[in-house]
């Protein structure tokens, strides 16, 4: 919501922006694509879940990341074709792909709220990551300006840090109150390396096969290969586990 106030009166009142593109823009971003951003989480938590009960708090945050980040992988890359077919305009497809990178800041917070049973932590690492995002929006946005692209980005990445931060106070907290001692860093460089290469496989079909297509029917064909490509791959690499 602070987004939505913050973002539409730098819009309109610094850069004068058109109020219908201003309205479109923020309509899109933080309804429509984060909304299912906040399904696929849903999703991602109720699956790993059910898998996985007797984790503790910091294996199920790996494990959701495990999880969450090759999907968003696939998101970004055929985020063209996913708002050709769903909003019938693939020039949104950036804001899409943004957002996705939000979700996974979004599903790490989230996962760490639901596991602090201390009221004055949450409201603290809240309060901070806030103040985060309310100071480094306008910088953020002032950034993107001078460097030729659309100012919403700033605001995006400011609350993407703004979670960050705070999903970092939860995890310290976390770690300390469980007396962890696992280093999961090692597993989240195998994860990192794995998706590496899932991006590196899906950009180079896409000079073999464009992502871009004027028609549904086509959209939806293309879609269906790089499902099945990016599908194929990650059962490659854990049957090769």
């Amino acid at each position: 919501y602070i987004s939505v106030i913050i973002v539409y009166y730098i819009l309109n009142a610094r850069y004068y922006y058109q109020e219908l593109l201003i309205d479109e823009t923020i309509t899109f971003i933080y309804f429509y694509a984060l909304s299912i951003m906040e399904y696929l989480i849903y999703i991602v938590k109720l699956i790993n879940k059910e898998l996985s009960p007797k984790l503790s708090i910091p294996m199920r945050i790996y494990q959701n990341i495990k999880l969450i980040l090759p999907i968003a992988i696939i998101l970004i890359i055929i985020s063209p074709l996913t708002c050709k077919l769903v909003f019938n305009n693939s020039d949104l497809s950036i804001y899409f792909a943004m957002v996705n990178i939000m979700g996974l800041f979004i599903l790490l917070y989230d996962i760490s709220f639901e596991h602090i049973r201390n009221q004055k932590l949450l409201i603290t690492s809240l309060l901070i990551g806030l103040l985060v995002k309310i100071v480094l929006i306008i910088p953020l946005i002032n950034s993107f300006y001078r460097m030729g692209y659309n100012l919403i980005y700033g605001d995006i990445l400011s609350t993407s840090l703004g979670m960050f931060i705070s999903y970092l106070i939860n995890y310290i907290y976390i770690r300390r109150i469980t007396k962890t001692t696992e280093n999961y860093f090692e597993k989240l460089l195998d994860i990192l390396y794995s998706n590496i290469i899932l991006t590196i496989i899906l950009v180079l079909l896409e000079f073999i096969i464009p992502i871009k297509a004027s028609s549904y029917l086509k959209s939806l064909g293309i879609m269906i290969l790089y499902l099945i490509v990016a599908i194929t791959i990650i059962k490659i690499k854990k049957n090769k586990k």
